[in-house]
């Protein structure tokens, strides 16, 4: 449910939905986390960061870059709440 509303909100949302994938995965996989904690991490990301104008925003490199760290930055944070 949640990656098809990223594909309805399009923009850079999908940039933020798979690098807080990837983090929450990464965090699961180092055993940080538990496995339902991963879709948690993501929807932590997309509901936090969908105020920052995502949807509509430009896709160039340096905002997909720029995206990709924010988005990890904000997996980080929602990561160490939820760690074991």
């Amino acid at each position: 449910a949640l990656a098809r509303e990223v594909m309805r909100a399009g923009g850079l949302t999908g940039a933020a939905f798979n690098a807080a994938k990837e983090a929450a995965l990464d965090a699961f996989i180092d055993g940080r986390i538990g496995f339902l904690d991963m879709a948690s991490v993501v929807a932590d990301v997309i509901e936090i960061m969908s105020g920052d104008g995502l949807g509509k925003a430009a896709i160039t490199l340096d905002s997909v870059r720029q995206t990709d760290q924010m988005a990890r930055r904000r997996a980080a944070e929602s990561i160490e709440k939820r760690q074991r």
